[in-house]
C-alpha cells in the first residue's frame, strides 16, 4: 500500500490529520488558501536539521572558492611582476 503524496512537491505524506495540515516538506497546504510561511527547522536529539547544514557547508565551500581565487590571482600577478623584473634587468 502506497502513502499518501503532496500534491504540490509529490514528497511522502508523514501524519495525515484532521483538519488537514501544511505539507512538512514544502508548506503546500491542499485545498486551502495559499499563505506563504517559513518552516521551523526541527532538530532531533542536538542533530542539527539537514537543510540548513547542507546550506552552511555550500556558504563555506563558496568563500573557500572565493578565497582561493583571490589568493591565486594575487600569486600570479606578484609572479607576473618578479618575471618583468628579471627581464628588464637582463636587457
Amino acid at each position: 500500500m502506497s502513502r499518501p503524496r503532496c500534491s504540490n512537491c509529490n514528497q511522502p505524506v508523514l501524519v495525515q490529520r484532521q483538519p488537514p495540515e501544511p505539507c512538512g516538506y514544502c508548506g503546500f497546504l491542499e485545498g486551502g488558501q495559499s499563505v506563504p510561511f517559513e518552516l521551523d527547522e526541527v532538530e532531533l536529539d542536538g542533530e542539527p536539521a539537514g537543510p540548513s547544514q547542507f546550506r552552511r557547508l555550500v556558504w563555506w565551500m563558496a568563500i573557500a572558492m572565493m578565497a582561493l581565487t583571490i589568493i591565486g590571482s594575487i600569486w600570479l600577478m606578484l609572479r607576473f611582476q618578479s618575471s618583468l623584473v628579471n627581464m628588464s634587468q637582463t636587457l
